[in-house]
């Protein structure tokens, strides 16, 4: 109910559950994407609903989900020392892998 537009359907209560579970991240996604704020979630016991209805949780992973729906891979210019540069590719070291892990842990992300 927090999120404006996120909507899902399913043929029972598991469907339903499941279906929720993929259309709520990909609205978070497409909200951080334009930048635009993500309310606090209200609180299970605080959601109004008929007697009849069903409330429950909906887990989002907005990082997990975009790494499961976008493998696409882009190049960036990377700027270096010469020596730097030399040294890595002497040892035989992957710049775009160890780019790719220091950002990772820079970010606090887990794969």
């Amino acid at each position: 109910p927090d999120i404006n537009g996120c909507y899902s359907q399913g043929d029972d209560l598991a469907d339903c559950v499941y279906m929720a579970g993929d259309a709520l991240p990909l609205m978070l996604v497409a909200m951080e994407d334009k930048k635009i704020p993500i309310p606090e979630a209200t609180p299970i016991d605080k959601v109004e609903h008929a007697p009849d209805q069903i409330v429950t949780l909906i887990y989002a992973d907005t990082i997990k989900y975009r790494k499961q729906t976008s493998s696409k891979s882009v190049t960036c210019a990377v700027t270096m020392p010469a020596w730097l540069k030399n040294m890595a590719t002497e040892a035989d070291i992957n710049l775009s892998q160890t780019l790719q892990e220091a950002l990772k842990k820079k970010l606090g992300l887990i794969d």
